[in-house]
């Protein structure tokens, strides 16, 4: 499991690196592996492109949420079929984000919805209901 971990970081780290500085401090590389050997996130990788999610269980829902998008606009939409099938297959019945200029128009054009508007930190949080 962490060979396969590694193989897939090792051809998207460097996008994810850059993602990783926006997280404002609350995640460097070491800590975002840690949580991906012990699967509290999940990888998901295709080229030079990443997701990197993880499912909250809420009182009222199961929610996987992405917590890391980075790479080539082109390869995301592979990526995001694979992330919303894993989350119907888990229980999940909502797909949460922040986007970025470049994911926003991927998340819209799959029919996410703006939870919040955009804050001058973060990004609009934004969301597909399931089911």
């Amino acid at each position: 499991m962490i060979w396969d971990i590694m193989q897939k970081w090792s051809r998207c780290r460097d996008r994810m690196l850059e993602a990783i500085e926006c997280t404002q401090g609350t995640h460097d590389e070491d800590a975002v592996l840690c949580q991906l050997f012990t699967r509290q996130m999940l990888l998901w990788q295709s080229g030079e492109s990443g997701l990197i999610t993880e499912i909250t269980s809420f009182p009222k829902m199961k929610v996987l949420n992405v917590f890391m998008v980075a790479g080539k606009a082109s390869e995301l939409p592979e990526l995001y079929d694979q992330v919303r099938a894993h989350a119907i297959a888990s229980g999940c019945v909502r797909l949460t984000g922040l986007s970025t200029p470049t994911s926003s128009g991927i998340c819209r054009d799959a029919g996410w919805k703006i939870l919040c508007p955009k804050s001058h930190i973060l990004g609009t949080a934004m969301y597909e209901d399931l089911i």
